[in-house]
């Protein structure tokens, strides 16, 4: 067997995402990074919608654990469930 060196695809966050939206209301831990800059930087570029992320409202948190960079996500609830919420 003839080994390849190559790095795996790169796998969009509205894809990483979208299997939290079946459990609303329960923070996962969704990527790790050697730097807990990394993880900082990434979490504020999710809040400003920089990143593509499955429609409805979320939360977003960094961490740092030990030396690594942690990012968490949590689905609060579909958009148009949000939108009914505040109109009523």
């Amino acid at each position: 067997m003839t080994l390849i060196k190559e790095r795996p695809p790169a796998i969009s966050w509205r894809d990483r995402l979208e299997p939290i939206t079946e459990t609303p209301n329960e923070w996962m831990r969704v990527e790790e990074y050697a730097l807990p800059a990394t993880a900082y930087s990434i979490v504020s570029a999710l809040r400003r919608g920089d990143k593509k992320v499955p429609e409805g409202v979320w939360d977003f948190r960094a961490a740092k654990i030990g030396r690594r960079g942690v990012v968490f996500a949590r689905f609060v609830t579909a958009k148009n469930e949000a939108t009914t919420e505040i109109a009523a």
